[in-house]
Formats: C-alpha cells, structure tokens, sequence
C-alpha cells in the first residue's frame, strides 16, 4: 500500500539485510527532558502461566483494544498513552495507537517503528521472522490515529518521536526480559535509527531497512545516481522517452488524471496539469525503487503507444492519485512537515526534460501541507 506517498510504503520485503552494530556514537535526551513511563514493574520472577493479557493491564496508561490469535502468536492492537511534548510530560497527552505479536516473555522482543500510520494486519517484520520473537510495532506520532488533538505541528520531531518509543519500550520492557533489537522499513527505517541514537541504551541491535537520508530539500545525489548509476543505461535511456512523450502528450493525457475524480481523488491543490508533470518527473524514482518486484525494463512502453497506454503506465509507477490529489497530499501531511523541517527529500533528475516543464522547482515539500504553518529546513535539529 502506499500510504499518501510511495516513499511511505513500509512493505516487509526480504532483501538485503542491513545490520547495524552496536553504534559507537550514542546520543543522549536533550537537555532538560522529562522522560517517564510511570509505569510500575512486575516482579522480575512473574511467571509465564500468567495470562500475557493480564501482564498487560498492569501498565498504566494501555489500552487493549483487541485481542486475538494468529499463526504462533498471540496478537493485540493497543493504544498509549503518550506526552504531546516529553519535555512537558504534565502537559496534553494523546493517544498512541501500537500492535503487539506475542510468542513468549523470554523470546527477544523487535521494536518495529513505524515511519507513518500502523498497518492492523499481524504481519511479522522479517527480524521477528527469523528470530521467532515477539514484535512491538509503534505507530509515528501526527500519523493514523495517533494525532494529538491540538495538532502543534512543532512537537512532530524526530527526537520526540524517538522519546515515543523510548518510552514504549521502558513500559515494556519488564515484561519482555528477552533481548530488545529494533528495526523499521523506509521512514521507519529512519525512525529506528534515530531512536537509537539518542536512546542507545534500549536495544542491542538495529536493523532497518531503506531508511531515508537526505542532504537538504531536494538531495541531487538521488537525480545524480537516478541519471547516471540505476539500471543500465538502454532501460533509462527508455525511461527518459516515456517522460518525454508524456510532457509533450500532456494535453492528451490531462484528461486522464482529471477522469480521477470519478474515483473519489480531485487535484485543486496542484491543479491536473501540475500534478500530471509532478508525476512524470519523479517517475524514474518510483521505478527504480520498486523494479523487480512489480516491474521491470520489459514494462516500459515505447513513446508512441496509445494516450490510454501511456498513461495507464505512468499511473502504474508513479500514481499521482496516491501521491499528488488533495486526498493524497491531506493524508501525507505529516510526511510533508517532517520533509520540510528535518528530513529533507529527493531531488529528481531534470535537464533532460527542461525545455518541456512549466513548474521546475515547484515540486518540494515546503510547498505541500499543512498550509499555514511555519516550516523552516533545521536538518541540524537531528541531533540536538
């Protein structure tokens, strides 16, 4: 699924595993932070008879809002209460939705962080997998049903969302003795990283997968090795007459994205027009990203197939219904403030197509929601 983005997906695929050690810089809370779970610890010799349900209602502020079981384990959808801003742990509290699979209290625990909303399906990440463990997944905070109700857009950080799950694990913890490692996948992946960085202490290995880092807004290393290094150069070389033709067939292909409508997406933000060259223009990204297991070199069309052919292709990789209409770009807000203030995004390669653009430098994410919001690029706010 692609979850207002496609840089949001949080697919568990198998592929090449990225471990990472113990690290040998650590952060440390911020200064001057509060953190505290306020919950109070079982006995370490609790025994395991003990209902893992009954286990959990002894942590202050969880709710258990299903209980089932699956394929090995049993599976909870919970929510946590969580501070709004850990640094004022007095203050406004939300609601942070979690999902737990549960083996065994002596299996080692994954800590699964979420880059945006929690998929419900008990679906193991493959560290889970391999260890037969439990897996503690945490929704990102401003995503799914975990949004603080005063929506203060400068309380979505990445060191508070590390301090979330920091302090899931310290509720945890007590009744999970087993080792703790984390992991995540894309924006997740990010989220285990920094997690660990500045709470070291909470697990003893970190494996994410695809996590993002970007230099600046739009990093040209992405247009760089998109240009020059993906694939080989006869399948870019392919990729690059799709956009051509699509750019100079825009006026055919409009109508395409504005037939969107009768799916429930609208494009007023950014307009058919825009949102069609949006999509083009990061089309290599999407492909490249995802090549091989939805498609491959043998899926480009030629640049003359049909308007309806052409389009339908563009759609396939970078569908600009779940990435750039209104409904897309409301549900990815979050992503786009964590972009615009800290994470920084990609840069797509574009000399080719100048002559053919009408928006160049229009597509980042200072310009998407939320409107109305103060956004300034503080990439150094990472770590401090």
């Amino acid at each position: 699924m692609r979850s207002g983005t496609r840089f949001d997906w949080r697919l568990h695929v198998v592929g090449a595993l990225l471990t990472v050690g113990l690290m040998a810089c650590g952060g440390a809370p911020a200064e001057g932070a509060e953190l505290s779970t306020d919950a109070s610890p079982l006995a370490s010799g609790t025994a395991e008879a003990v209902d893992i349900r009954v286990r959990l209602e002894s942590i202050p502020g969880l709710t258990i809002l299903s209980d089932t079981e699956e394929n090995g384990f049993r599976f909870f959808i919970l929510d946590y209460e969580q501070p709004v801003d850990h640094r004022h742990p007095a203050g406004a509290r939300f609601q942070q939705r979690l999902s737990l699979m549960h083996r065994s209290t002596s299996a080692p625990m994954v800590l699964d962080t979420e880059g945006a909303e929690l998929f419900a399906e008990p679906v193991p990440s493959e560290p889970a997998d391999l260890l037969q463990g439990n897996q503690l997944a945490v929704e990102h905070r401003f995503f799914g049903t975990s949004r603080p109700e005063s929506l203060d857009w400068s309380k979505l950080t990445v060191w508070q969302a590390a301090a979330d799950a920091h302090r899931v694990a310290e509720a945890f913890k007590p009744l999970y003795r087993g080792r703790w490692l984390s992991t995540g996948v894309f924006k997740g992946g990010t989220a285990a990283l920094t997690h660990r960085f500045f709470f070291p202490g909470d697990v003893v290995a970190t494996v994410p997968y695809s996590a993002h880092h970007a230099r600046g807004l739009t990093d040209e290393r992405h247009a760089r090795f998109l240009r020059t290094q993906a694939g080989d150069a006869a399948c870019r070389e392919k990729l690059e007459a799709v956009q051509r033709a699509a750019l100079t067939r825009r006026e055919a292909l409009r109508p395409f994205v504005e037939a969107l409508a009768e799916q429930g997406f609208t494009f007023d933000v950014l307009g058919a027009d825009r949102a069609l060259e949006f999509a083009v223009v990061e089309l290599p990204f999407g492909f490249w990203e995802f090549y091989g297991f939805y498609w491959s070199c043998d899926d480009i069309p030629a640049p003359d197939v049909s308007d309806a052919e052409l389009f339908g292709f563009i759609s396939f990789v970078a569908a600009p219904e779940f990435v750039h209409s209104d409904q897309a770009l409301e549900a990815s807000a979050p992503l786009y403030y964590q972009r615009a203030t800290q994470l920084g995004g990609p840069g797509y390669p574009q000399a080719h197509l100048w002559p053919l653009l009408r928006y160049p430098g229009q597509d980042v994410a200072t310009r998407y929601p939320p409107y109305g919001v103060p956004k300034h690029y503080e990439p150094w706010t990472l770590v401090v």
